[in-house]
């Protein structure tokens, strides 16, 4: 409601007019869209009391009047309709269109864009044992040429759970294999906020969310169980190629992830994201918890041929089962892509094989990856490398800490080890109170060259030989350890 007070004076009197205006729109002058379980009233959308009640419809009135926003009641809505076509019924799914915010959570009773109410629930769950592949979908071509359009950063999604979707199609040429909450391709802009993406599940890749050639920006959301399971035969070809248990950010994308939560998802190839060859990634303030590789690479984060950015990032709890290797990351390179590392946590992330919290094959010399300011903590790895095991390539540390890491089994490098064509240089850091069962409390060197500089030793142990460094008999070349301090080890 807005009201308009407008003073005009005249030659013996003042004219006092107030306007009282009641419109459908916020503050901003926007227009709204209302929709509520069941609609209400007239059904056309003008208010609470004559809500709509099928969210597409809602969408496309929306897009229609331009400049507009979509505010949903608290409950729960399937989709009924193909905007971007489709002729099986788990075909259905809601699209975004350009120039609409769509909005839940609302109790029913607002006036302004702040909703007060409890969870809008956006299901792919069609009953009777049948669920929807998408519960987005923003294809490349949509086959409706009314349709014929792109999405941009006008397009928003905004405070709804997305749940149930089930990509179960176990080729990795279908769509329909990928991105169950949310699958997005080709050009199509993305921009969710504070969502909830739970109980997704696909068979090759983004148990919640697929994004391929496409800008993604998402901020403030939570990824909690979904997964990534294979369907088909049992090839192992096809096996291995089983991405992102939560999301999977494929080829040409570039997406920014802000303040979010990715928990108790699962899946081969990054339990909670995998990041393609050719993608850009940059995620800052988020939370990597309880995520699981089942059997490949990358508890939290796998990435191959990719360029990421992680910053001021926590990772805890995640592992990586049945010989995957990566508690928490896995770095993979075939000699593209850059990786940095800045301000992040480590801690309690587990591998039963090699790097309790990273795993490296990044074989990119021109490209290191570049770790700061970070800590890790209680990693473990049954094999070697309790923090951090390197098979190829080049990584530079400055400043970080590791503590109390280990290696269970009789294996060597209770925070750090390398082989293979793997080189590292260290500057700045701390390593205290780490264990092996074999060789090398610290450090277990079967590579070359290793750097060392600035950096201090302190009550690390080893079973054998090295209480705080282990140079193994395969090592050759150059070390170097300047301005560095060994103490009680």
């Amino acid at each position: 409601m807005a009201i308009f007070v407008v003073y005009i004076k005249m030659k013996h009197s003042l004219l006092y007019l107030c306007f009282v205006l009641l419109s459908i729109g916020t503050a901003r002058g926007q227009h709204v869209v209302y929709v509520t379980p069941g609609g209400a009233g007239t059904n056309d959308g003008l208010s609470w009391a004559n809500a709509k009640s099928d969210l597409q419809e809602a969408i496309e009135q929306a897009h229609a009047l331009g400049n507009a926003e979509v505010w949903i009641k608290e409950g729960t809505y399937t989709p009924t309709s193909c905007p971007n076509g489709g002729v099986d019924p788990r075909d259905v799914h809601f699209s975004l269109r350009n120039g609409v915010k769509v909005i839940g959570g609302f109790a029913g009773t607002e006036n302004e864009s702040t909703p007060t109410g409890g969870a809008t629930v956006l299901s792919g769950d069609l009953g009777g044992g049948m669920y929807v592949y998408h519960v987005f979908y923003h294809p490349a071509n949509s086959g409706n040429t009314a349709r014929n359009e792109r999405m941009n950063a006008t397009a928003v999604l905004s405070n709804v759970t997305i749940q149930d979707g089930w990509a179960d199609v176990a080729d990795q040429l279908d769509n329909n294999g990928r991105g169950s909450g949310i699958y997005n391709r080709d050009n199509n802009a993305l921009n969710v906020e504070r969502c909830v993406f739970r109980n997704n599940r696909a068979a090759c890749g983004g148990g919640a969310l697929c994004v391929e050639n496409s800008v993604a920006v998402i901020t403030a959301c939570t990824f909690t169980g979904n997964s990534t399971e294979w369907t088909g035969p049992r090839d192992p070809d096809i096996n291995d190629r089983v991405f992102g248990g939560a999301v999977l950010l494929h080829v040409n994308t570039v997406a920014t992830i802000t303040n979010s939560l990715f928990s108790d998802n699962s899946g081969q190839h990054g339990g909670a994201l995998n990041v393609q060859p050719g993608a850009t990634a940059f995620v800052s303030n988020c939370d990597f918890r309880n995520n699981t590789n089942i059997n490949g690479y990358g508890g939290g984060i796998d990435i191959l041929d990719a360029t990421v950015d992680v910053t001021a990032s926590t990772f805890t709890g995640n592992k990586a089962e049945n010989n995957g290797v990566g508690g928490a990351l896995n770095l993979e390179s075939t000699g593209i892509g850059q990786v940095t590392i800045n301000a992040c946590l480590f801690e309690n992330n587990t591998t039963t094989t090699n790097g309790g919290a990273i795993y490296n094959n990044w074989d990119n010399n021109n490209y290191p990856i570049h770790i700061s300011n970070s800590i890790f903590k209680n990693n473990q790895a049954v094999n070697s490398g309790g923090a951090v095991h390197n098979n190829a390539g080049a990584q530079q540390y400055t400043a970080c800490t590791f503590s109390a890491n280990s290696v269970t089994g009789p294996h060597s490098g209770g925070a750090y080890s390398e082989e293979g064509a793997a080189s590292s240089t260290f500057t700045g850091s701390l390593f205290s109170n780490n264990r092996a069962g074999g060789h090398g409390g610290a450090m277990d060197l079967n590579a070359s060259p290793a750097y060392v500089y600035n950096t201090v030793f302190r009550n690390n142990t080893a079973t054998n030989s090295g209480g705080a460094i282990n140079i193994g008999t395969n090592a050759s070349g150059t070390y170097q350890f300047i301005n560095t301090t060994f103490d009680n080890n």
